[in-house]
């Protein structure tokens, strides 16, 4: 075993939301009706240029993976597209990530951090040992967080959430 994170990924089996749309897109598009135009892209650049290895194209559209990573708005996906849908002047968060109280053994007692160790942002805080909480007005939705949680209890929610 690798550590406590796949330690705990084995006992913990994720539950299964019901179903809502996890599909998003790179952070610099205008509209999403825009993504059309990729259909006729051949070559993919956003795909191939990523760092981070989470562009993946599904219905001949460029959308984000977070299975392996998170999006570190490096913005060169934006920089390689060809058919102007990713544009870095609209830049904008991918949305918001969200805990699960109830899958997050943090919350639960166990001493666990690998979501505020990763964050970049400093949005997720602790108080004390447990309780992580999110700060809105720091977290990007750049995801890094949801592969790293040995349990799934993140999830990234689109839009911003309101106050």
């Amino acid at each position: 075993m690798k550590g406590r994170r796949d330690f705990f990924k084995n006992i913990i089996k994720p539950i299964k939301n019901k179903k809502e749309d996890k599909t998003f897109y790179p952070p610099y598009f205008n509209e999403i009706l825009d993504f059309e135009k990729c259909k006729s892209c051949m070559d993919k650049p956003c795909v191939n240029i990523c760092e981070e290895k989470i562009i993946k194209i599904e219905k001949e559209k460029p959308i984000l993976d977070f299975s392996k990573s998170g999006c570190s708005f490096c913005d060169k996906c934006a920089n390689a597209c060809e058919e102007g849908v990713l544009d870095i002047k609209q830049k904008k968060d991918i949305g918001y990530v969200k805990i699960d109280i109830l899958k997050c053994i943090a919350w639960n007692k166990t001493v666990c951090s690998l979501c505020s160790d990763i964050c970049e942002e400093k949005a997720i805080k602790f108080y004390g040992f447990f309780n992580p909480e999110i700060d809105i007005d720091l977290c990007n939705g750049c995801g890094f967080c949801l592969n790293i949680c040995p349990t799934f209890a993140i999830d990234i929610k689109k839009g911003v959430l309101a106050v």
